[in-house]
């Protein structure tokens, strides 16, 4: 794919990051993950990062290509700044990672990304926990933890049956909760159960 090519990652594996270039969102974990995983000799990888931190509380992106350089990842690591379009770019990854350290409310970035074909791991907190469900829809590590992102990162690197089950049933999962019409569906049973509820209630009354 051309997108691949672009980003001088053709033939490795592909992990991205989509989102805001800020610390509550955790970037500065994966790219401690990525040089974990270099030193252990998975070296055949590429760390996409998308987005930037301009103009955002908490803004990282500088201190983030610094750390790069330090560790000499310019290798394994690609800054593509923000992206108005990332339906390419997504397509294009193999696995996304959402590091968020502080509570994400509903992880657009991964239901995108399982819509996608596009295995995930997430942090286990907040609302990451109802789309990524854990060795079933994606992974979930600890937050703030690299060496867990960098042992799940691998884990999906090297089984790559346990990849396409957790992508088909990601896919799945998405498309029966997520979608517009799934969404609507879902709110109609909500106002339904409360209605019936109300109406049990009142027949005692």
């Amino acid at each position: 794919m051309k997108q691949r090519a672009a980003w001088g990652a053709s033939d490795g594996f592909i992990i991205g990051y989509v989102g805001r270039l800020v610390s509550s969102k955790g970037p500065q974990v994966l790219v401690e993950a990525v040089n974990l995983l270099v030193k252990q000799g998975v070296d055949n990888i590429k760390c996409i990062i998308i987005g930037t931190g301009e103009n955002q509380a908490g803004d990282n992106e500088e201190e983030l290509k610094e750390k790069v350089r330090e560790l000499k990842l310019e290798k394994f690591v690609v800054f593509t700044g923000f992206k108005r379009q990332i339906v390419l770019p997504m397509m294009s990854l193999d696995v996304l990672a959402l590091t968020s350290i502080e509570l994400e409310a509903f992880p657009s970035a991964v239901v995108d990304a399982m819509m996608a074909k596009v295995a995930v791991i997430g942090t286990d907190i907040g609302g990451t926990k109802e789309v990524v469900i854990n060795n079933e829809t994606g992974l979930l590590v600890r937050p703030n933890e690299a060496t867990d992102l960098a042992a799940a990162i691998k884990k999906i690197i090297g089984d790559k049956a346990l990849r396409i089950e957790m992508i088909d049933r990601a896919y799945n999962h998405v498309m029966r909760f997520n979608t517009a019409e799934g969404a609507t569906k879902q709110l109609e049973n909500i106002y339904l159960g409360a209605i019936n509820n109300g109406q049990k209630h009142n027949n005692y009354v």
